[in-house]
């Protein structure tokens, strides 16, 4: 049987779309490595962030 689906608030945040040609710059820059493959994701620290296309990350931190 499958786990119930819950919807939780989460803490105030911002997001970013990033849409670029060369991620390990940007993940340098940024200083957390982007994922590579189209629906990855990485968390490091309180940074979240998606691979939503070949070019195209979100960029979730929180809103400080």
């Amino acid at each position: 049987m499958p786990e119930p689906v819950s919807i939780v608030p989460i803490s105030d945040q911002a997001r970013l779309n990033l849409r670029i040609a060369t991620p390990n710059a940007a993940g340098d820059v940024l200083g957390v490595p982007l994922p590579s493959r189209i629906g990855d994701a990485r968390r490091d620290g309180e940074i979240l962030t998606l691979c939503l296309g070949p070019d195209e990350w979100m960029i979730l931190t929180p809103n400080s």
